[in-house]
């Protein structure tokens, strides 16, 4: 009997410590890090939502990017366009995008990311406004250079805020869905513009301005940045930047609030008690003392390990805007080319060469001897066309991004864009020009899309916008350098172009193999 009370005892301490241990286990799990957070909330209405809000903020960066390309074109009589200032405006919202790059970083990094979604693209907004009034080529120029500005700060931290709000088993295919409504952007500016472009519109305002069509095509895209504004004001900052602010409290009560929309349950059934102290070493002090800290965001980035991801993510941002954006934005006027030629030819069409030799002949700096050729519904057809072709792409890629992962997914489709580049030499109708126009172009944003995912998983958040505005920054080096090289390209033959874009195409490839494995990994 002795025995089998001691037994007993020991027994029953024995529970009483597993009991304790799986108490304090508990707790440990309710200390939950933002990985874990995000997760519980599901996946449901608020996500939804989300998207719904990107949706205009991916059609205000389709405006700021393609507005121009459209009006061209168009305008090229009025503002007495040469080759080169095409390829200078079809550059300079990507030079305001520059100039702002780091500073909106900065401020997006130390600030908030809704903050900076309201104010960048509010701004942008007003100085589209000022673009529409433009009356010279310096103008517009100017316009439009600030316009990029302010646009930066906004899609920049907007990127960040949708990853942020996302646990890694929904962050790739989150920005594939977002990559799709800018497809969907690259649709709606051809039908916008096929709306307002080819109509004969000319008054005078104000007794000083003349307003043509293309005025009142740039004014129209102020809708998307708006919209996107004001549908902001009403979201909440994003749970990952306030847990690294040390905001945890209000962290958790933006979990809860997703949590419940998600799941229709009462916002104090999440399950998440307590949440890891996420906080950088830099303090939230004055505004001043909060740019000048500002500026050690970029230590961790110019120091290993991170020097070495920084430098490779810049050069693939670089030449894959580069190759994309250098055909991307000159297609429009190339889509005018063939229209113009076969009007002048009886119907009849042709290679690119000749294409490309009746746009050198026809661009001019003389408004005596400049016409615009309105009769032009082909161009915005194909342009439609070739942004449908992109949602197609963007639709089906979620299935093989989870089937061969960011990097080969990246590596296959620029390997099919460079083929395609060099297939548009050896073209001989605009039927075929148009498919491998669509090819290139899709598969090249969506290799654009999945490498910019990669970037914002790659670094963690104390630094992930700032990276962020170093691979945006580089990109739009590349798509401004692209844009003026293809510039001279055209003028000199017709080979050059695409073996430019192409050869860009082929040596993303090549990059990828240096990119880490990031699939279902989770967020730093």
């Amino acid at each position: 009997m002795k025995k089998s009370s001691v037994a007993t005892t020991s027994l029953d301490e024995k529970r009483v410590e597993d009991l304790r241990k799986s108490q304090d286990a508990s707790k440990m799990d309710e200390l939950a890090d933002f990985e874990t957070a995000v997760e519980a909330t599901g996946f449901g209405k608020f996500n939804l939502i989300l998207l719904l809000i990107s949706v205009p903020t991916s059609l205000s960066q389709a405006f700021e990017q393609m507005t121009l390309s459209f009006v061209i074109p168009i305008a090229q009589c009025d503002l007495h366009l040469t080759l080169e200032d095409k390829g200078m405006l079809n550059a300079i919202a990507f030079a305001g995008m520059i100039s702002s790059g780091f500073v909106s970083g900065y401020l997006c990094d130390f600030f908030g990311r809704r903050k900076m979604i309201i104010i960048g693209h509010t701004l942008q907004a007003f100085f589209t406004i000022l673009a529409s009034l433009s009356q010279t080529f310096p103008m517009l120029m100017a316009a439009k250079f600030f316009s990029g500005f302010c646009f930066n700060g906004g899609f920049s931290a907007f990127t960040s805020y949708l990853t942020e709000w996302h646990s890694s088993k929904y962050r790739g295919v989150v920005q594939l869905i977002r990559g799709t409504a800018i497809a969907f952007g690259n649709v709606v500016v051809p039908l916008l513009a096929w709306g307002i472009l080819p109509q004969s519109i000319y008054f005078r305002l104000f007794g000083v301005l003349d307003i043509h069509s293309w005025n009142v095509f740039i004014l129209a895209t102020i809708l998307a940045p708006l919209i996107c504004a004001s549908t902001s004001y009403f979201a909440p900052e994003s749970p990952k930047f306030l847990m690294t602010s040390g905001r945890n409290e209000e962290a958790l009560r933006v979990f809860r609030m997703a949590y419940s929309m998600n799941t229709g349950k009462s916002v104090e059934s999440y399950p998440i008690k307590q949440l890891v102290d996420e906080r950088s070493h830099m303090t939230r002090r004055k505004s001043v003392e909060k740019i000048k800290n500002s500026f050690q965001a970029l230590k961790p980035l110019i120091t290993p390990p991170y020097l070495y991801k920084l430098i490779l993510v810049c050069i693939t941002a670089c030449f894959i805007l580069m190759g994309n954006h250098s055909l991307k934005l000159w297609f429009p006027q190339l889509l005018q080319s063939i229209n113009d030629y076969q009007q002048y030819n009886n119907g009849s069409s042709s290679g690119m060469c000749d294409i490309i030799d009746f746009l050198n002949e026809k661009t001019t700096t003389t408004s005596e001897a400049c016409d615009v050729n309105l009769d032009n519904s082909s161009v915005y057809i194909n342009a439609i066309i070739i942004g449908c072709v992109q949602i197609a792409q963007f639709t089906i890629a979620g299935f093989f991004l989870r089937l061969l992962g960011h990097r080969v997914l990246a590596g296959i489709t620029t390997s099919i864009s460079g083929a395609c580049a060099i297939g548009i030499y050896f073209a001989k109708n605009s039927t075929t020009i148009t498919a491998l126009f669509s090819i290139f172009i899709g598969f090249f944003e969506l290799a654009g899309n999945t490498v910019l995912t990669m970037t914002l998983e790659i670094f963690p958040t104390t630094c992930r916008t700032t990276a962020l505005s170093f691979h945006l920054t580089m990109a739009r080096i590349g798509s401004i350098t692209g844009n003026m090289i293809f510039s001279k390209l055209i003028s000199s033959g017709c080979l050059y172009p695409f073996i430019f874009c192409g050869g860009l195409a082929f040596t993303i490839p090549i990059l990828m193999c240096f990119y880490p494995n990031l699939t279902n990994k989770a967020l730093v």
